[in-house]
């Protein structure tokens, strides 16, 4: 698996801000949840604001908390928030980042989260960083960000 590990400071995201949850149907093919709404209502209003290095972005929780998980999707905010957009802090982090070819969707997703965190993680050195939401960033490829601290020795 190609990857490499970044450290980035603290950033913010704009964009549409929800939940999904448990049960969010999931029909293959098919945005769901905070992403279906997302691209009729934001996408294009925020095509100017894609931009290096997270072009568009998607912040998730790593666990459900009460059978959901906070998610943002947008694009790094740069100064100018436009209008009908939330705004969300992300912490300074390390990241391991793996980038894809498409297609991407969830079941893709599921597919490759699932190989990073039972082939790689265990054999890398680092431990999941739970504090920190993992990202997703599509452009001309589909990256996966995985928050990571260095396991002590």
């Amino acid at each position: 698996m190609d990857f490499r590990i970044e450290k980035k400071d603290s950033f913010q995201i704009m964009g549409l801000s929800g939940h999904e949850t448990v049960d969010t149907p999931r029909p293959e093919g098919e945005l769901t949840g905070v992403w279906a709404g997302f691209f009729p209502e934001y996408n294009d209003k925020l095509n100017d604001y894609y931009t290096e290095p997270f072009w568009q972005i998607g912040a998730i929780e790593y666990e459900f908390v009460d059978g959901k998980k906070k998610i943002i999707i947008g694009a790094e905010y740069k100064g100018k928030l436009p209008e009908g957009m939330s705004l969300e802090t992300i912490p300074a982090a390390t990241w391991a980042v793996f980038s894809f070819d498409y297609p991407c969707g969830y079941y893709h997703y599921i597919e490759k989260y699932n190989r990073i965190v039972t082939e790689w993680l265990p054999t890398s050195g680092y431990k999941r960083d739970e504090s920190v939401r993992q990202l997703e960033v599509y452009y001309k490829h589909w990256e996966i960000w995985i928050p990571v601290l260095k396991e002590k020795i």
